[in-house]
């Protein structure tokens, strides 16, 4: 099998591309049957569908026409396409060494690109002088943007996928990330520029999960809003119009503001007087609606309710209920079949040790850390465990998933030790902008109420433990006011937390945003000298406005550079990769680790602010 792609590769050429339709000059591989007879692994099968996706099939062939730029383009779109299978045929060659290198050689490619980038920046800068033009941190790179995605609509060998939203790029304005979509329709309905890479990449997982029918789909704030139903009531605007012909025979009308002075003209000119009403944006009732981000089209949900208020409480408390009706209504426009994936399937991996595949039965479910339930030799062996124990499986997952549900988010796994600091009282949010005085707090519309209270609560306690650390007053844990806290607001997926430079807001996602509150207030103050030092976007760590700093602060950041960079723990991180490696991520792991140190040396734990000792503090 392996050797016949290899043959269906080295048939493919640049002419081939542009004489032929892409489906005749290269026949796509069936990963299923690569996957189920152990040529590949599941991972492998994801790349290989990733590859094909972003540098392959997902990009469409200029039409032939008599434009001058046309034949340029069709030779530029077959050589892409030629590099993107020259690269499929690596992934898949069954030699692991000619995989790793592939990508080796990607991560390079990607570097270049970055470079090149920055480099471009670098001229508008010195072309334009007192304008501002930030560096990029990173370019997305297609392949792995999609197999992010695809990961977690949970793709198996032989899907087929499609990506209403296929590619993001950085915005013109290089601040924020754009979503477009194959064809010419943009992003549709959905959001089209995003802060952050998680955010848009979010925004594609929606799209491919409703693209399939997918009823686990989570749609977001802005897919729902009220909308009136039945008679809008109006009221007197207190003026009055006169309709009346012209001697010309043309219809035309005057307003007056009294109805005295509208009658007496209709008098004169034989014309009609009529009251003008205005809208008091009231109706009869409202309801819900559900916008479909494929289509635009909105759709009704839930009862009709006498005020506005009602449905938007029933929205904030109904978050499940709406979701699902929401996607019911969707569905039904778009003729999508609900899909009913079965929760428990059969994987493949390499074991590289053992020289062999290994099957697993394994939960199709983001949530579970421990998707893998027995693993096996063989394929028959492992769907005989499945059909066995199935029942037993389904029954543990829905325990499972009613504990999640009664699960009050934002609390901390451990017990806080340190000083009472609300005195046995609830954090408020009067109480939370009065002693920390940040800019903004905000709360995702998916958070229950005891969600929100635990976060101010831990939030509370945290920030003022932090400022005990570092001998701060709590009012400078919001730096200057321009700092802003969003809890379960501002995107998710896999990591616990982020930081947004460009809106100056720290996010803590709802499932993993415990533990890494001192983590991302690091991110926020490397970003505060940067921006003080003229880089709203940039990083003081990363030597991004320093110059323009007071010479003391200089010098403190270079000393701490200096034994930062220099230590072990910067070294094995830079080995693990460019993301591990970078000093502005180095910095914040060893700044959360200090501050759980120094509590613990105080007999203090504020597991909400850090998540646990890292041993290389001590040596620093």
């Amino acid at each position: 099998m392996l050797h016949d792609l290899a043959k269906s590769v080295e048939n493919v050429t640049v002419q081939s591309l542009i004489e032929l339709p892409l489906g005749k000059a290269f026949k796509k591989p069936n990963l299923k049957k690569m996957s189920e007879s152990g040529a590949i692994s599941d991972s492998d099968a994801m790349l290989a569908e990733a590859v094909m996706q972003a540098l392959i099939f997902g990009r469409k062939k200029p039409a032939a026409s008599r434009r001058m730029n046309s034949k340029r383009e069709i030779s530029e779109w077959a050589q892409s396409t030629y590099d993107g299978i020259r690269f499929l045929g690596e992934i898949l060659s069954g030699d692991v060494s000619r995989r790793d290198k592939a990508l080796a050689d990607r991560r390079a490619m990607m570097a270049d690109r970055l470079a090149k980038a920055n480099a471009h920046i670098e001229n508008l800068r010195r072309w334009n002088p007192g304008k501002q033009f930030e560096y990029h941190e990173s370019l997305p790179d297609e392949v792995e943007v999609i197999r992010t995605v695809l990961e977690r609509i949970g793709y198996r060998a032989g899907d087929a996928v499609s990506l209403p939203l296929c590619r993001i790029s950085i915005s013109s304005n290089g601040k924020s990330y754009e979503v477009q979509s194959a064809g010419k329709q943009g992003a549709f309905w959905f959001k089209r520029y995003h802060d952050t890479l998680e955010s848009a990449i979010k925004t594609m997982e929606l799209a491919a999960r409703l693209k399939r029918g997918d009823m686990e789909a989570e749609l977001t704030a802005r897919d729902f809003f009220v909308r009136g139903q039945g008679n809008q009531r109006m009221e007197s605007s207190g003026q009055y119009e006169v309709l009346y012909f012209t001697k010309r025979n043309q219809v035309a009308s005057k307003i007056f503001d009294n109805e005295a002075d509208a009658s007496a003209f209709a008098q004169s000119n034989g014309g009609r007087v009529r009251e003008m009403k205005r809208s008091t944006n009231e109706y009869d009732g409202y309801q819900a609606t559900v916008v479909n981000p494929l289509t635009g089209n909105r759709h009704p949900i839930g009862e009709v309710m006498p005020t506005r208020g009602d449905v938007s409480a029933w929205l904030d408390s109904n978050h499940e209920e709406a979701n699902r009706q929401g996607l019911e209504a969707i569905y039904a426009e778009i003729g999508t079949k609900r899909s009913s994936r079965e929760h428990f399937y059969i994987g493949t991996s390499y074991d590289r040790d053992a020289g062999k595949v290994v099957y697993s039965v394994i939960e199709d479910d983001k949530s579970n850390p421990w998707p893998i339930k027995k693993e096996f030799s063989s394929r028959n062996e492992a769907e005989a465990w499945l059909k066995d124990n199935m029942s037993r499986l389904e029954e543990e997952r829905k325990i499972r998933k009613e504990k999640e549900r009664q699960m009050v988010y934002f609390n901390p796994s451990g017990d806080r030790r340190g000083p009472d600091h609300r005195q046995g009282n609830a954090a408020t949010p009067e109480m939370f902008a009065d002693t920390f005085g940040f800019r903004g707090v905000q709360f995702g519309n998916w958070t229950s109420g005891a969600d929100r209270q635990a976060a101010l609560d831990q939030a509370y306690d945290a920030l003022m433990d932090m400022a005990g650390v570092l001998g701060l007053t709590p009012r400078a844990m919001s730096l200057d006011g321009e700092l802003g806290l969003a809890f379960g607001a501002r995107g998710g997926g896999a990591a616990s937390a982020h930081y947004e430079p460009g809106a100056v807001v720290i996010n803590l996602t709802k499932t993993k945003g415990a533990g890494a509150l001192a983590h991302e207030w690091w991110h926020a103050l490397d970003n505060y000298l940067a921006r003080h030092g003229g880089v709203p976007l940039g990083h003081v760590t990363d030597g991004h406005g320093l110059d323009q700093l007071r010479p003391e602060v200089r010098a403190a950041i270079g000393a701490y550079m200096q034994a930062v960079d220099g230590s072990e723990y910067a070294r094995r991180s830079r080995d693990k990769g460019d993301y591990w490696g970078r000093s502005t991520e180095v910095g914040a792991r060893l700044f959360e680790s200090w501050i759980d140190y120094k509590l613990n040396g105080a007999g203090e734990h504020s597991p909400f602010l850090a998540s646990g000792l890292n041993p290389d503090v001590e040596s620093l």
